[in-house]
């Protein structure tokens, strides 16, 4: 059996089509989706989801071609291929005020380092799921709570440093005086090798790509 593992994500697009499959001519949903990049602020990349059962007939009848939608669901990463099946569990269409309100908190929570930056192998900002709305001016920081995080130790990510993350994250856990309520769990391969090394926040499943020791210990302050 395949080395897999769940990803988490949610994303914002213009809907494109539907794409058939082998029983249903919605089976599945092509999506031109936001990606965020460091370079270019964010992009647009076509992803295609798989569409749960229970959405396939709503969306038929409610979708249009350039709608946009925000779409949540799980990506299934399979390491032998090296590729990830994207599935949606759920599709709301978004209304002008809507989508301009997503659009902020995708932007905001990406600027505080809550949403995990787009890879070559990772779809539509498939980001952590993220809260819908900004923090009022003047409000505390909502600031997550983990228990757990998972570093993987696999060749690839090692090779890339992934022990140097774990003793960062491990110094400013220690730091946080958290060392008793956080642990740091060696994984195996998450399914992202080339975006390594790979960070995942437990019980949150905030995901990190590309994670280097100074932006591990960045993330574990703010997230402590």
């Amino acid at each position: 059996m395949a080395d897999s593992s769940l990803i988490h994500f949610c994303c914002l697009g213009r809907f494109a089509d539907f794409v058939p499959g082998t029983k249903s001519p919605y089976a599945k949903m092509a999506l031109e989706a936001v990606q965020f990049d460091d370079a270019s602020g964010e992009r647009i990349d076509k992803v295609i989801f798989k569409l749960d059962k229970s959405l396939r007939k709503k969306l038929k009848d409610s979708l249009q071609p350039d709608d946009w939608v925000k779409v949540t669901g799980e990506g299934k990463a399979i390491s032998k291929c090296d590729r990830i099946k994207w599935k949606a569990d759920k599709v709301s269409k978004l209304s002008p005020s809507q989508l301009e309100k997503q659009q902020a908190a995708f932007a905001y929570h990406r600027a505080t380092g809550l949403v995990a930056q787009s890879t070559e192998s990772a779809p539509p900002s498939l980001t952590p799921e993220i809260p819908p709305e900004i923090p009022p001016e003047g409000s505390p920081k909502a600031i997550p709570k983990i228990t757990q995080v998972l570093i993987c130790q696999k060749g690839s990510c090692r090779k890339k440093g992934s022990l140097k993350v774990a003793q960062a994250v491990e110094a400013a856990i220690q730091e946080a005086g958290c060392a008793e309520t956080v642990k740091i769990k060696a994984t195996g391969c998450m399914g992202q090798c080339k975006a390594g090394p790979n960070m995942v926040f437990m019980p949150t499943k905030k995901s990190y790509r590309k994670v280097s020791d100074k932006k591990a210990r960045s993330l574990i302050k703010a997230a402590l």
